[in-house]
C-alpha cells in the first residue's frame, strides 16, 4: 500500500475551490428576482424572456467543464482555480455595472 503524505495546501485549496463553486451558484441564482423589475424597465419582455438569460448559465456550463478539465491537465489546478476566479469576478463586475446603469436612468 502507497500512503500519500497529506499537505495541508490540499485543504486550502479545496476550501478555495468549494467557496468558487458556492459563488458561482449564488452569481447563476440571483438571475431568479430580478424578472419583474426588467419586465417594468423594459416593458415589451417577457418574465419568460428574462428567465431564460439564466439558462445561459447551464448552457456554457458544459463547454466550461471542459475547458476547465483540459486547463487543469495543462496549466494545473491552481492556475485554473486563480483564472476562473478572476473571470467569475469580471462577470460579477460587468453584472452590477450594468445594474448601477440602468438604475441611475
Amino acid at each position: 500500500d502507497d500512503e500519500y503524505p497529506l499537505d495541508p495546501r490540499r485543504f486550502v485549496m479545496l476550501a478555495i475551490f468549494s467557496i468558487e463553486n458556492l459563488l458561482a451558484g449564488c452569481a447563476w441564482i440571483c438571475f431568479a428576482p430580478i424578472d419583474d423589475v426588467v419586465q417594468t424597465k423594459y416593458g415589451g419582455i417577457s418574465q419568460s424572456q428574462v428567465n431564460n438569460l439564466s439558462l445561459i448559465f447551464m448552457i456554457v456550463y458544459g463547454p466550461g467543464t471542459a475547458l476547465s478539465s483540459w486547463s487543469v491537465t495543462k496549466y494545473g489546478f491552481r492556475e485554473t482555480v486563480v483564472v476562473s476566479a478572476f473571470i467569475m469576478g469580471l462577470g460579477a463586475l460587468l453584472r452590477w455595472w450594468s445594474v448601477y446603469f440602468i438604475q441611475g436612468d
